[in-house]
């Protein structure tokens, strides 16, 4: 982090008297503010997403190339329906199994894996069911064949090890992350084959079929599990995880809103190929936001919630200075594509795609608020306050359909995206509210962060243009 080095394991490495006394100082003051497993965590994290969006980028850079706007703008929508289904029937099996003094039960784990492979059944199921019906609603016919075999991921993820969960629990993140790296370098290799010899966008459907087995597969054989999972049903842990989890439930619905409600609105009223356009610019402007929301994921949850434990003098000054580094580590990519995104994105792809420019820059400026935003989030729920959490998600997903609305309302296609990055703005508030309800907001650093953010876009964006 903050270009330093990072030794997975101090106690089984030796190292070399040239190494520099900066990387000793940089490596150590990290272990004693947060400890060895923190530090491995932040980086396999760090590693596994680095790696995995240089194969997301370079495998969408090839498919590009052997497929056409429209097939991306088709399972932009695929995918929307694919997420709606995952987290309208959330119950919060996973950050339970983290969260709960009992994640190392093996009957807890047993309910938790039962409830979740029966969940991915009746998704299947559903996605079967609600494929005619969304044809018919985007004007789309391929929807209505390729929900069905697009959902058959729900079953398959459905019977994933629990060893996923109780190794992130216990910030255990090598494996894991090894594992996921493979499956995504397995699918995208199924992706371009297919596209390569049959350029259709089934290749994308089942290239992802296709990970998703092998994701089930290793899963199964190269993670340890704390129990060999069986069908079981104990009252007592059934209860515990749905009282988690019912606020999950609620919050995983607006949670899709509030990441998927671009999709939803732009979907019905841009082209397939337009659509298809957007999904580039989303990725690339969501790069540095899914690093952060996926350290957030792995890393700062488990941290906090041991850190809500403890002395909370403590536990602020420790977040303080983890959100700072972390912040400063996004600022400049951030920066970057702000002021030359439109270069970005003509260097990168052919001139079908050239539109995607101007809309990345316009999204990435929402990043820096949204940075700050996601840094404070996972506070909320490690508290167990999961009510609180299903508010902050339901107000994002609110100020997102409103900012777009009016943006839409007021410039059209424009105004649409320009809404979205308003919105990551709009929503700092809630999230500045339950910072400083648990004592951990940071008014000076975020200002500055925003405001060091837009003036150094803005010069780059005059020395570029």
């Amino acid at each position: 982090m903050g270009g330093g080095k990072l030794e997975v394991d101090s106690e089984h490495l030796n190292y070399p008297d040239s190494e520099p006394v900066a990387i000793v100082k940089v490596r150590e003051h990290f272990r004693e503010l947060y400890g060895n497993q923190v530090v491995r965590g932040t980086f396999w994290t760090l590693f596994g997403y680095g790696v995995s969006q240089v194969l997301r980028l370079g495998g969408n850079l090839i498919l590009t190339r052997l497929l056409f706007p429209e097939a991306f703008g088709l399972m932009a929508l695929i995918s929307m329906f694919m997420i709606a289904a995952e987290m309208f029937s959330d119950v919060g099996i996973g950050p339970s199994i983290i969260q709960n003094k009992r994640g190392n039960d093996p009957v807890f784990l047993n309910t938790a894996w039962t409830i979740q492979s029966i969940r991915g059944f009746f998704l299947w199921m559903a996605l079967c069911i609600l494929a005619w019906p969304m044809s018919q609603f985007y004007e789309e016919k391929l929807i209505a064949v390729m929900l069905p075999v697009v959902g058959f991921n729900m079953l398959l993820g459905g019977l994933n090890t629990t060893a996923f969960f109780t190794l992130n629990r216990r910030l255990e993140l090598a494996r894991i992350t090894l594992v996921d790296l493979g499956c995504q370098i397995g699918g995208l290799v199924a992706m371009v084959l297919w596209a390569w010899i049959y350029p259709t966008v089934w290749a994308l459907v089942f290239g992802g079929v296709f990970a998703t087995t092998l994701k089930l597969m290793a899963g199964h054989i190269f993670l340890p599990a704390l129990t060999k999972h069986r069908f079981h049903f104990d009252r007592e842990c059934m209860r515990s995880l749905f009282r988690f989890g019912r606020w999950i439930f609620l919050s995983t619905i607006f949670g899709f809103f509030a990441g998927q409600g671009d999709r939803v609105i732009l979907g019905k009223v841009l082209t397939l190929a337009q659509l298809g356009v957007y999904s580039i610019a989303s990725m690339l402007a969501d790069g540095v936001i899914s690093a952060l929301e996926s350290l957030a994921s792995k890393v700062l949850f488990p941290l906090y919630s041991r850190l809500a434990e403890g002395d909370p003098a403590e536990m602020r000054h420790k977040i303080g200075k983890l959100r700072l580094k972390l912040l400063l580590a996004t600022l400049l990519p951030i920066c970057l594509i702000i002021a030359g995104g439109d270069h970005l994105i003509a260097f990168m792809y052919d001139h079908r795609y050239h539109n995607a420019g101007w809309m990345l820059q316009i999204l990435s400026i929402g990043a820096l608020a949204a940075s700050v935003n996601i840094m404070i989030a996972p506070i909320v729920i490690s508290h167990g306050d999961s009510f609180g959490f299903m508010i902050t998600v339901f107000l994002s997903a609110f100020t997102l359909l409103l900012c777009m609305f009016i943006g839409g309302f007021l410039w059209g296609s424009f105004g649409l995206v320009l809404g979205i990055t308003v919105s990551s703005f709009a929503y700092y508030p809630v999230m500045a509210y339950f910072a400083y309800r648990y004592r951990i907001w940071t008014p000076v650093m975020d200002f500055t962060y925003i405001a060091g953010g837009g003036i150094l876009s803005l010069t780059g964006w005059i020395l570029l243009h």
